[in-house]
Formats: C-alpha cells, sequence, structure tokens
C-alpha cells in the first residue's frame, strides 16, 4: 500500500500535496480501524469473562495490535525513503489510530490480567493457614470477575474512542485491581515466610508466577528476593564447609567421614559429591530462570562468583578422586589376576582373591549403575565377575572342608590317613604354585578334583571319628 502511495507521491501533482496525502492516509486508518473493529468485536468482553474463550479473545486482540504495528512501521519506511519526504506529522495523521490502538491495549491489558487472576484462584497453598489462603484466593478471584462483568453490563460499544463510557469503567477497574493485587502480594509474603527452606520458597513464587509480574507484587518480591539471596548464600557457605571438612575425614580415613559404610569408598565419595553439588546447582538454576530481575542485582554476581568456586572445587576433588581410581582399576585389572587361587597360613589354606580386586569389583558395579566411565581393561574384568563368584565359591568350600579336617585331627589319627591326606595335599599344590585367577578353565578342573578327594578324605576321617568314637565307649 506505501509503495503505490509513493509512487503517487511522485508521479501525481495532484496528490504532492501534504493535506492530500492526510486525507488519504486518514482514508486507510479509518479502514484499519473498522476491520480491526470487525474482527473484535463488541462482543469481545463476553469472550473474556469465559476461562474457555479468554485465550481466543487474547489472540485477537494481539493480531489487531501487530497489524497496526506493521502498518505503522511501514509508513515510517516508506516517509523519508527518497529525496521527496512526506513532510506531515505523524499525530496529524494516526490521531485516530492511535487511540483506537490504546483502546485495544487497555481491553487487552483487562484481558491478561482476568487470565493470570483465574490462574492464581486454583493454586493449593499448603501450611496451617492453607486452607484460610486459598479462600481468600477464591474471593479475590470473585471480585476480579464482577470487575470484569462491569464491562459486559450497559449498550455501549468498547471500541468507540469517541464515547468515554469505556475509560470511566477502565479507570474504575485499574482501582480494583490495584486493591487485588495488594491483598495477593499480602498472601504470597505470609506463605514466603512460613516456609523455611530455600527449594519451598522457590516453589511458592513458581505456583505464583502468571501473577508475578503485576506491578504492587514486583514491589513486594523485591525484599523476598533479598531474603532468598542471603538465604543461599548461607546455603553455599554450609556446603563449602562440609566438604572442606568431609574431605579431611575423607583423606584421613576419619571414622566421622561422610560416605556411606555400606558402599565401596569412591562410588560412595561420588555420589556424596554429587549431592552437594544438587544441594546448590537447583537453587542456582532456578534463580537464573527468574531471569534480569535478579541476576542483574550485585548481590547474586558476588553469590554467583562464590557458587562457581564452590563448583570448581568440587569438580577438581572428583576429577582427581576418578584418576586415581581409573589408574589403579588398569592395574588391578592385570596385576591382580596373576595371583595363585590358594595361599597357606600355617597348617590351613584359604581363598587367595585379593581384597583390592574385590573392591574394584564392587566400585564398577557403582560406577555402572551411575553411568560413570569406565577404563576398558576394568570393563573386561567386571565381565567375568560371575565367573568369579563361582570360583571363589568353589574354592571357599574346598578350604572350609580341608581345614575342619585339619582341625579335627589328632595326633594319633593323622597316621591312619595319612596317605589320603598326603593325596589330598598334593592335589591342592597347584593351586599354591601354578594356578592363577587368569585361567579359568584349569580353575574349573582344579576345584572339582579337588573337592572330590577332600570330600572323599573327609568321609574317611568321619568313620574313623566314629570308630574312636565306639572304642572310647567300650573302654568306659
Amino acid at each position: 500500500i506505501f509503495f503505490i502511495i509513493r509512487m503517487i507521491w511522485k508521479d501525481n501533482e495532484y496528490y504532492r500535496k501534504p493535506e492530500r496525502l492526510i486525507v488519504l492516509l486518514r482514508k486507510i486508518c479509518n479502514i484499519i480501524i473498522d476491520q480491526g473493529s470487525k474482527e473484535i468485536h463488541t462482543s469481545i468482553f463476553s469472550k473474556i469473562h469465559d476461562p474457555d474463550l479468554i485465550d481466543e479473545a487474547i489472540e485477537k486482540l494481539e493480531l489487531v495490535r501487530v497489524y497496526i504495528q506493521k502498518f505503522m512501521e511501514a509508513y515510517f519506511q516508506y516517509k523519508d525513503k527518497d529525496d521527496k519526504p512526506w513532510l506531515i506529522s505523524r499525530n496529524v495523521v494516526f490521531f485516530r489510530l492511535d487511540a483506537f490502538n490504546d483502546r485495544v491495549g487497555d481491553i487487552l491489558n483487562i484481558a491478561l490480567s482476568f487470565k493470570e487472576f483465574v490462574s492464581v484462584h486454583t493454586k493449593s497453598i499448603g501450611g496451617i493457614k492453607g486452607e484460610v489462603l486459598i479462600n481468600t484466593l477464591k474471593d479475590i478471584f470473585k471480585e476480579c470477575s464482577n470487575a470484569v462483568k462491569v464491562f459486559t453490563k450497559d449498550d455501549y460499544n468498547p471500541l468507540d474512542i469517541s464515547s468515554n463510557a469505556f475509560n470511566t469503567k477502565y479507570n474504575a477497574y485499574k482501582e480494583t485491581l490495584k486493591e487485588l493485587e495488594k491483598r495477593i502480594a499480602a498472601i504470597l509474603t505470609q506463605t514466603f515466610d512460613e516456609c523455611d527452606t530455600i527449594i519451598g520458597k522457590f516453589k511458592i513464587l513458581e505456583n505464583f508466577d502468571t501473577i508475578l509480574e503485576r506491578p504492587n507484587i514486583v514491589i513486594e518480591l523485591e525484599n523476598k528476593y533479598k531474603n532468598l539471596l542471603d538465604l543461599y548464600k548461607t546455603e553455599l557457605r554450609t556446603v563449602q564447609n562440609l566438604f572442606i571438612s568431609g574431605k579431611e575425614y575423607i583423606d584421613k580415613d576419619d571414622p566421622r567421614s561422610p560416605l556411606n559404610r555400606n558402599m565401596p569408598p569412591v562410588a560412595s565419595m561420588l555420589i556424596w559429591l554429587d549431592s552437594l553439588k544438587e544441594r546448590i546447582k537447583e537453587p542456582y538454576a532456578r534463580f537464573i530462570a527468574i531471569g534480569p530481575r535478579i541476576i542483574n542485582k550485585e548481590e547474586f554476581k558476588e553469590i554467583e562468583k562464590l557458587y562457581n568456586s564452590i563448583i570448581r572445587l568440587l569438580l577438581e576433588y572428583e576429577e582427581s578422586k576418578k584418576k586415581s581410581w581409573e589408574e589403579n582399576a588398569r592395574t588391578y585389572s592385570t596385576d591382580k589376576l596373576k595371583d595363585y587361587v590358594l595361599a597357606k597360613k600355617d597348617n590351613f589354606i584359604q581363598t587367595n582373591f585379593d581384597q583390592n580386586l574385590l573392591q574394584l569389583l564392587k566400585e564398577i558395579k557403582y560406577f555402572k549403575i551411575l553411568n560413570l566411565p569406565i577404563p576398558q581393561e576394568a570393563e573386561a574384568l567386571y565381565e567375568k565377575n560371575p565367573i568369579f563368584r563361582k570360583h571363589i565359591g568353589n574354592l571357599e568350600n574346598i578350604s572350609i572342608q580341608y581345614n575342619n579336617i585339619i582341625r579335627s585331627l589328632n595326633d594319633v589319627e593323622t597316621p591312619l590317613v595319612r596317605e589320603k591326606l598326603n593325596k589330598v595335599q598334593k592335589m591342592l599344590e597347584p593351586g599354591f604354585s601354578s594356578i592363577t585367577w587368569e585361567k579359568t578353565k584349569e580353575i574349573d578342573d582344579f576345584a572339582a578334583k579337588s573337592l572330590n578327594n577332600i570330600s572323599d578324605l573327609a568321609a574317611t576321617v568321619e568313620k574313623l571319628k566314629l570308630f574312636v568314637h565306639k572304642i572310647e565307649h567300650i573302654l568306659r
């Protein structure tokens, strides 16, 4: 449209006069006003008052304002485009369109504010006074609803910019809205102050998120944001102190260590560090989500530096422990498998599965649960875990039976079973000298044969004990 008007201005002497151009532009503005009125319609307040139709009403109002804005932008784009500018005042051309745009903006403000109050009256509030505060919110919503109903009464056109009826009603509505906002701010303040935890306070703000931008509520929230920042700063200091003291206890293996004794140490340490990080990360993310209203404050910038320094400390300690564990994992995954499967202790035997290797398998299990990276050597070791469990069980059974036999034999009885005892000891010898944990197939054969021979020896010793018992009974 403005391109054609610009061409007319350039080529037509009759229209190359401000008064002619003003008339043409005013007519176009009147057409836009008429078209916008048809789009919005005089029944707009009936839609605004209906929670099911309010979104449709808001969409229509916003669409009309977008079209008017684009029309204005096009005017300024072509107004001074070449060497023959339009020497006319903006207000002379657009005074009616501006008034209509302002009227649509006022109606849009009513729709948006009522939508915010619709969402607020359905909120739930906990605590001792929760039910009372919820009923107060419902009363506030009813008053807001009644204030909107006023616009649907009487026979008048809210889009008629020549009538002052709308302005009278709108000024009264703004006063009512201001009072209602103060009452909601009081409820928000009371609920906020009664909550003890920082996350709980954030949840209260999220519960009222649809109305937090209202002018009278923003003023009240400024103090609450300062309280939140002070509370979070205290929380950061607490976490920092917990880390410093906990790290010292862990490094010294102090009984006051914060680690879970029912878990392997490295996995327990990582979970502890994660809990510290989570404790400060969630509130920080919620502050960031609030936006410039809080993150531009000097207090927050100071807190942000403290937060970053604590996170850096936690991550550096975590990485050092992970690196140390990975090095040990690679070493134990190869070196400790070269140990012999059995070991002697005095006259007894025991399963020779290194405790560090056993600890490593437990750590790998928890690392998998935590989705943490595992060295390739440790991963290959863990795949053999079921085999190790089976072998350890068989070898423990062999050790227990053998040791029980040795304990039960006295000096007189031992020569009687010497032949079978020597056979068993010879059978067990490879477990002390040649069979390592790498040789899984040999361990299976070794365990099966050894168990058979020990079982046979155990049966013989049992019979011997029975005969000795009978002889002692006869001699009595």
